[in-house]
Order: structure tokens, then sequence, then C-alpha cells
């Protein structure tokens, strides 16, 4: 088996055992919520460089099926944005056995009111699993595991998924740094001996196509990555010190030329672990969110953290106790432009602070679980239905999906 495959069966057994025994709250999550989460690939691309992809898209998995209609078999999708307009959907077709997804893939020009369909190369359609990366409004990479044979199949179009072509290894890494392009998505690197996470840094896409890293580099290992930037145009890195197991925020407000790092606490641990951290910004104020487990506890909202100087420092406003956690809270949080953090409950709706410190119910309810993307906030409400907010959180536009 590869180096490839292997990366691939340690991450998703690591997503499907993750934590034993979860109390009734997270099993809630998981039914009500329909597991929306990020998901991670890992591949190596050369024997130098490995590259792992934190996909910023919210994914679904196939609810009940109808008894009226036993024959249907359900659409989850993938959906990320590349600019205001300009998006794709990878959308997955499931059967009984986990080696029979046909996978699909739509764009929108018009930010979600229309979706036409792009063909996919090969005759067998049918893959245990896709992740799409959107690199920008033309450029795509897709990832696919065959079925039978457990394949990794990695894929290129440079045409908006017109057109699609195997890229060639040794095109894929970049001979020196360099600052993220701007709009671009930022991507976890894994240079040489990295961790089995490939947490050793972060990069991008280049214009010509080659992976390159930052500049400098936030503190290994990286846990979470924001991928697209803030409304300013921040970049964001969450690591964990793999000996002292302590985490840090880092920023970057000039493209990976510098990174600013902050030493943070948190009262539990982080989960799931490919999403339990965001941080958002709104009205000038950057805002970082932990979700996950103080103990055997429930599951829920662990810290909040804010910054008023744009990442340069954190201060923690809200700290979780085993009484005290907002139970279900899952997602990216939201800032408004008016100056508030909302945060959403699978199982209790949507609660408001005005300074991280204090939570209420909020008037404005999140229609579902959020994401952040190049476009705004995006938050999943059905299999095939997602709204879309670029006004932080004001107005949501509704995607209907087919």
């Amino acid at each position: 088996m590869s180096e490839l495959e292997n990366s691939l069966k340690k991450l998703r057994d690591g997503l499907r055992s993750s934590i034993g025994h979860p109390d009734l709250d997270l099993v809630a999550v998981r039914a009500r919520q329909r597991a929306v989460r990020r998901r991670m690939q890992g591949g190596a691309i050369t024997a130098v460089v490995a590259v792992s992809l934190t996909v910023p898209l919210l994914r679904s998995v196939p609810g009940e099926q109808d008894a009226t209609d036993p024959v249907r078999i359900p659409v989850t999708y993938q959906v990320d944005f590349a600019d205001a307009l300009h998006g794709y959907a990878l959308g997955s077709a499931c059967g009984d056995s986990d080696s029979s997804c046909t996978i699909t893939l739509l764009a929108t020009a018009d930010r979600g009111r229309s979706w036409r369909q792009r063909e996919l190369p090969g005759d067998d359609k049918l893959y245990a699993d896709g992740d799409l990366f959107v690199v920008d409004q033309n450029r795509l990479r897709l990832y696919r595991m065959s079925g039978t044979s457990r394949t990794v199949h990695i894929l290129a179009s440079d045409d908006g998924g017109r057109s699609w072509h195997t890229p060639a290894a040794a095109a894929e890494v970049a001979a020196a740094p360099n600052s993220v392009p701007s709009g671009m998505n930022l991507q976890k690197l894994c240079h040489g001996n990295g961790s089995s996470e490939c947490a050793a840094g972060v990069g991008a896409v280049t214009l010509g196509g080659s992976l390159s890293p930052t500049p400098t580099q936030p503190p290994a290992e990286v846990r979470v990555l924001g991928a697209a930037p803030t409304t300013s145009g921040r970049y964001w890195a969450v690591s964990q010190d793999p000996t002292t197991k302590g985490w840090t925020i880092s920023v970057t407000s000039d493209a990976g030329r510098t990174w600013h790092t902050t030493p943070v606490d948190l009262p539990g641990v982080p989960w799931p672990e490919d999403a339990p951290w965001s941080v958002v910004e709104g009205n000038g104020v950057l805002y970082a969110t932990a979700v996950g487990m103080i103990g055997s506890g429930p599951f829920g909202l662990l810290a909040v953290f804010r910054s008023t100087d744009g990442g340069l420092s954190w201060t923690q406003t809200w700290r979780a106790t085993p009484d005290t956690v907002l139970k279900t809270v899952t997602g990216s949080a939201v800032a408004t432009l008016d100056g508030r953090l909302l945060v959403y409950s699978a199982t209790e709706g949507t609660f408001e602070s005005t300074d991280g410190r204090r939570f209420s119910r909020a008037a404005d309810a999140l229609p579902g679980p959020v994401a952040w993307t190049r476009a705004g906030y995006l938050a999943k409400v059905k299999d095939n239905e997602y709204d879309l907010s670029s006004n932080g959180g004001r107005t949501w536009l509704v995607l209907r999906l087919p």
C-alpha cells in the first residue's frame, strides 16, 4: 500500500473512530446536523514534499431514505467559492456500499443562483469518495478514491472543470517560498519528515500551478488552518506544540511574510480534530472560537478569544466549565457588521454576544452550521440547500442544488 493510501486510510479511520462513547448531546449534533464538517485528505506529491489539503467545505452525510421513494439515492455536497460569484459543488450519491458513490461536479458563475454540470473524466464515475480543492475561479484540484482498488486519482483543471489533466508530480513543487497570491486559499504542506497530519508548514498554489510554502511559517504542528482569508485579507493557523501540547494562534496580514503568534489556553480538548477552531472578522475585530469537550462532559463551545489589533494579541473573553459549556455549538462563528458574535447550536439554536464575554439567545437565528468562504458565510440547511451571506449574517441568499 502506498504512502498516500496509508495516509488516507489513517485519516479516514481517525475520523470514523474519533472519540469513543460520546455523550447524548454529541449524538444529537450528528443526528440533527447530518455531520457537517470539513474533511482532510493527505497525499504524497513527491518523495520530498507531501501535501495535505484542508478543504474549507461544508459536507453532509445522507439522511434516512424516504420510504415512499426507496430507489432514490440522496446526493451530498461539498461547496466552496473562489470569489463572490464563482463557486463549485462536488456531489456524491452513495449506495449501500462505500465503494459505490457517483461523483458529480456543478459550477456557478452567479453566486449560486444557478448551477451547471461539468463533465468529469473517465467512463467509470463510481468512486468511494472524493474531495475538491478550489484554487481560484478557474483552477481546481480533484481527489477521488477508487472504490475497488482504493487508489487515489489526482486530477487538475485550469478552465473551471471543463477539461482535466493529471498534474505532473515534479511540477507541483515550487523551488522558493512565496507569499500567498491575493484571494487564494491557503493549504497545509508537509516537508521531509513531517508528521502524519502533514503539519510542518503552510503554503499555496502559485499562479504557475506549483505548490509554494509561505516565506515564514507558523509554529508546527499546525492543527487547523483558515484556508480562506478573513474580510481584511488575514490568514490564520492554530498550532499545538508536540511536546507541551500547548496551543497557539498565528495570524499573518501580509500573505505569509510574517506571522504573529500568541499562546492560548483551553479548558478541554478540541474536537473534531479536523475542524474544532474558527477565526472570523467583523467590524475590525477578530474572534477565535474552539469547540470540544471537557473530560467526559457535554460537547460544545470551549473558549472565545478576541483581538482588536489584527491578531497581534488575543484576550480570552469566555471560558467554559463543565457546567457552562454552550452545548452542541459547532461550525464557524459569525462576526456581524454591528460587532456581535453569533454561534450555532444544533440543539439550542443561535447564541449571540456583543463582547465575547456573555452569551444570550440571538434575535437573528443562523440558518444552520456555518463555514467561512471567499464569498462570505455559507450555512448548511438541507442536503441540497445552503444559505450564503456576504454581509456578516445580516441577510442570506438561498442556494438550491439539484
